[in-house]
């Protein structure tokens, strides 16, 4: 049934051994169908750390956000450290230029830590300055080249 949706001309063929233009439609249409996934990549792993005077930036989340596409976030570890997933657990972004806001990270609504020892950072931390939280004041911005591995550091000022 798929192959006569895909392939006019095997719907029309009505004789399943007989050889002719269906006959070999059918494997080009397939071949067809593989190869449009196939070219060059489209995205590349990113990490990198956020400073803040010279500081690690912990807990924070790392948004690399391109245009019509969907965008890598990462959260910084104690040493400030991020990788970024996208699609898929540290996949990386898409190429090309993003802009980068950071922010701190919370918990959602009704979320509980895994640790029970965790205490989370205050929510007026100094670390961050506002203007890097959001897209259209945030200075930040970073070029990724897909299929490569992307190193981009961030170092925060007031």
């Amino acid at each position: 049934m798929i192959a006569m949706i895909a392939c006019p001309a095997v719907a029309r063929s009505r004789h399943i051994g007989r050889r002719g233009p269906a006959t070999l439609t059918l494997p080009a249409v397939l071949l067809l169908i593989t190869a449009v996934g196939c070219g060059p990549p489209q995205m590349g792993p990113v990490s990198g750390q956020v400073t803040f005077h010279g500081k690690p930036v912990p807990m924070a989340v790392v948004s690399f956000q391109p245009t019509n596409r969907p965008m890598g976030v990462g959260v910084t570890d104690n040493d400030g450290r991020y990788r970024l997933s996208s699609k898929s657990r540290f996949d990386g972004a898409y190429g090309g230029r993003h802009v980068v806001t950071i922010r701190p990270w919370q918990l959602g609504v009704g979320q509980e830590p895994l640790d029970p020892a965790y205490t989370p950072p205050p929510e007026n931390r100094t670390d961050i300055p506002e203007k890097y939280r959001i897209s259209y004041t945030s200075p930040l911005s970073a070029e990724v080249v897909a299929g490569r591995d992307n190193t981009v550091d961030f170092e925060l000022a007031d």
